[in-house]
């Protein structure tokens, strides 16, 4: 074995090209179930687009010249506390068990503390067992998790008695701590302000009084958000919304639901969605 094998050289991929990026993301999730399968266009838009990943505060090991793991970075504001989301942490298939995803974390949280970061969050699948113990042994811990659904399993009927609206920029008609409660970092209306023109947001109303919206990607089938108005609920606005969902996309996947959220996940499960996955959401304190 070369010497120099196992010294990562660790750096920010200022200078790093996306398509060489991608790469070793494709290699690293290749076994992922269920399988990630980006393509190089997706990839982009997802994390450069999407997240708007700020490669200063991203970090690359190289070994042998070529990128061996990373950890993709994107700040933000989240329960009202300036946190570093990391959207993509991962080491490429032959390079595992070499610790190169501690020294990635021991030089990232160095910066982040010096930039007065109070926290930072990822999330994690929790059959992934390994990585888990990974971010444990750093200082994660676990705070949440989060369903993935799929379905539904049956058709709907149209919806009824409600009209709405589909709007192709992301307006949220509420205030916002009347929606974080039960979202995660993807779903702070900070951050999906960001989407705007890959979402659309569809709103019900009843004369022109708005009580709640769905957050829909129309490709590829996506409930990112779901929210009624707490003085609206249980009137048939959120399976209204679902119903009139399907008719834009007719296979619909609902993810990020809080595993807590016991009266969403009845909601859910009574118009025939099931469980596809579950994530750990884990937050290391900075401060």
């Amino acid at each position: 074995m070369d010497p120099d094998y196992t010294k990562p050289h660790i750096q920010t991929p200022d200078s790093v090209h996306t398509t060489d990026l991608y790469l070793a993301f494709s290699d690293a999730f290749g076994d992922y179930k269920p399988s990630v399968g980006l393509t190089l266009p997706e990839f982009r838009q997802k994390f450069f687009v999407h997240y708007q990943t700020d490669r200063r505060l991203s970090r690359l090991a190289l070994v042998n010249a070529e990128i061996a793991a990373f950890i993709l970075s994107t700040p933000g504001n989240y329960r009202n506390r300036r946190s570093a989301y990391l959207s993509a942490v991962g080491v490429r298939q032959k390079y595992r068990g070499m610790g190169l995803l501690g020294a990635l974390f021991d030089d990232l949280i160095t910066q982040l503390k010096q930039e007065q970061f109070e926290q930072c969050l990822l999330e994690v699948l929790s059959s992934n067992e390994r990585a888990i113990r990974i971010f444990e042994s750093k200082g994660f811990r676990e705070t949440r998790r989060f369903l993935a659904y799929s379905g539904p399993a049956r058709n709907l009927n149209p919806p009824e008695n409600y009209s709405f609206i589909v709007k192709n920029n992301l307006y949220f008609p509420f205030r916002e701590m009347e929606i974080t409660d039960n979202v995660n970092f993807q779903e702070t209306p900070s951050f999906m302000r960001k989407e705007r023109k890959r979402l659309l947001t569809i709103v019900s109303g009843d004369d022109q009084q708005e009580k709640g919206y769905l957050i829909l990607n129309p490709v590829s089938g996506r409930i990112r958000h779901i929210f009624v108005h707490p003085e609206y609920r249980r009137a048939g606005i959120g399976r209204s919304m679902i119903q009139y969902a399907i008719t834009l996309v007719p296979k619909l996947k609902i993810i990020n639901v809080d595993r807590e959220n016991h009266s969403l996940r009845c909601f859910l499960e009574a118009l025939g969605f099931h469980t596809q996955l579950e994530q750990i959401e884990m937050i290391m304190e900075l401060k």
